[in-house]
């Protein structure tokens, strides 16, 4: 994995998933970075709670 990238490309979509008891909504968040040679890597994806949550 690099650790400098010529692009990165950070996004996020929303799922309804079940909680005990109830549906809510949470976010996978999803990061691409474009490295020297022109090869995509996916350095990090991660949840949060809500479609606001900060990085």
């Amino acid at each position: 994995m690099e650790s400098m990238y010529l692009a990165v490309w950070m996004d996020g979509i929303v799922f309804k998933v079940r909680d005990p008891g109830k549906a809510v909504n949470k976010t996978v968040y999803l990061c691409v970075g474009l490295n020297k040679e022109g090869i995509k890597e996916v350095p990090g994806i991660w949840t949060g709670k809500t479609e606001s949550s900060g990085y």
